[in-house]
């Protein structure tokens, strides 16, 4: 299993796991393990530290992030996220319950990364997020617009990186499908989509995000532990683009817990 892992094709992320049907097309002409073509802008907004408008399909979000900036909140307040402020909103429509589960769960990643310890005094870090369009998989490419924001902006002290990535499970024809970065439609038709965060350089899992339970908690942590060497995989082959197309940016990359 380790050598599929580490063997990647740039835009596809495979597992030996006889128990999942990863290489039945799907209706976009997808294998299972891959990932959607992504694309991806870096420093677009030029009043923002640090941007990003990343897509995967018709799934497409903007980033702008801004820090180390002067806490604009009286002294003794804070936001719940201190010493970050998060935001998400639609690009057309109004704020959902979803952009507020999008915002606390953004907010636990980026404490995830950013290096809190090493920010001056009464500061804090800005990340607004504007989604232009849900097809599927948002939170994981919110997670990865963010951090290549960060990235971008240089300024912030991170402890390392991670990418996202988001695994689906459905049956199919009397089989069980595990679908890596699935569209809205793969979403719907699913047992459930959960969002693995990867530390790229340990491989490890430092951060998931699962969808609504299903079955017993034990056999969901099985599950969990079962699904790891795909996300890393899928992780790997989106680090394998931000390789390729930024390399400048790249080298900014250290792993979470250097």
């Amino acid at each position: 299993m380790s050598s599929a892992v580490e063997e990647v094709n740039p835009n596809k992320a495979e597992v030996a796991a006889p128990e999942f049907i990863y290489h039945q097309a799907r209706i976009d002409g997808r294998e299972c393990s891959m990932m959607r073509p992504p694309t991806l802008e870096l420093g677009l907004l030029p009043q923002k530290d640090g941007s990003a408008r990343l897509g995967f399909g018709d799934t497409e979000v903007l980033v702008g992030v801004n820090g180390p900036v002067e806490n604009r909140f009286p002294l003794g307040v804070s936001t719940p996220g201190y010493p970050l402020d998060v935001t998400v909103r639609r690009a057309s429509g109004m704020p959902t319950a979803e952009d507020k589960s999008v915002e606390y769960q953004l907010t636990k990643f980026i404490n995830t990364i950013i290096d809190t310890h090493l920010l001056p005094g009464n500061t804090m870090v800005t990340v607004a997020v504007e989604v232009m369009n849900n097809d599927g998989s948002l939170l994981s490419t919110i997670f990865n617009a963010a951090i290549l924001a960060l990235l971008d902006a240089g300024s912030i002290p991170l402890r390392g990186t991670a990418f996202a990535a988001a695994l689906g499970k459905r049956y199919h024809r009397g089989g069980t499908q595990i679908l890596v970065d699935p569209d809205q439609s793969e979403e719907e038709s699913s047992v459930f989509t959960d969002t693995f965060v990867i530390d790229i350089h340990s491989q490890d899992v430092v951060m998931l995000v699962r969808d609504v339970a299903v079955g017993a908690a034990a056999e969901k942590e099985v599950e969990a532990d079962a699904l790891a060497p795909t996300a890393v995989a899928a992780v790997k082959a989106f680090e394998k683009y931000v390789r390729s197309c930024l390399a400048v940016y790249y080298q900014k990359i250290r792993p979470v817990n250097a």
